[in-house]
């Protein structure tokens, strides 16, 4: 009758993966999934079988599933990223507009905020003297010192320039100065 324990073999290999876990640095989730799931399937699979060839097939099999759950965190990772620059600087930022030129444009109004949220959405939401209110939802995105604001049937680019808390954009003939409030 086999003994049921753990081999030399076994523990030497379950020791090396955590050694290497521990000692190396790895630049993707991607590689540490991988290192991370080999040294707890290589344990899983000295518990399971006590000899070698079940430490290194939980040390293989450990290995593609931290793999594959590393690369799609580093893929979310990246897609997040490449979100936050299409909506900065201005996403998850609010700012109070001070003035419209020329105001007789616009109708008239006691409050207007504009959210610019991490999604890709504008709200503006405004208060006219009479207390009521108007919520608009449009979709922006920024290229370089362009913002750029759309809803179905229209488009406007605006030029724009933040100096500190205050932000000047223009587009057609008209010019709005905000000022930050968060």
């Amino acid at each position: 009758m086999k003994k049921k324990g753990f081999t030399a073999a076994g523990i030497f290999i379950v020791l090396a993966c955590f050694s290497a876990f521990f000692a190396v640095g790895c630049a993707t989730q991607a590689r540490t999934g991988a290192l991370t799931g080999s040294g707890i399937g290589a344990l899983a699979g000295q518990i399971i079988g006590h000899n070698t060839t079940s430490t290194l097939i939980g040390a293989g099999i450990g290995t593609g599933i931290g793999y594959v759950i590393g690369n799609e965190m580093d893929k979310s990772k990246a897609a997040k990223q490449k979100i936050a620059k299409t909506y900065a600087p201005l996403g998850g930022t609010s700012w109070k507009v001070v003035s419209i030129v020329p105001a007789k444009k616009v109708p008239k109004f006691t409050s207007k905020i504009v959210e610019f949220r991490n999604d890709g959405h504008v709200v503006t939401t405004t208060v006219y003297p009479d207390k009521s209110k108007d919520v608009t939802n449009e979709n922006y995105r920024v290229t370089g010192n362009t913002l750029i604001v759309n809803r179905k049937g229209y488009l406007v680019n605006y030029k724009y320039q933040i100096n500190g808390s205050t932000m000047v954009a223009r587009a057609d003939k008209i010019r709005v100065t905000l000022k930050r409030l968060k």
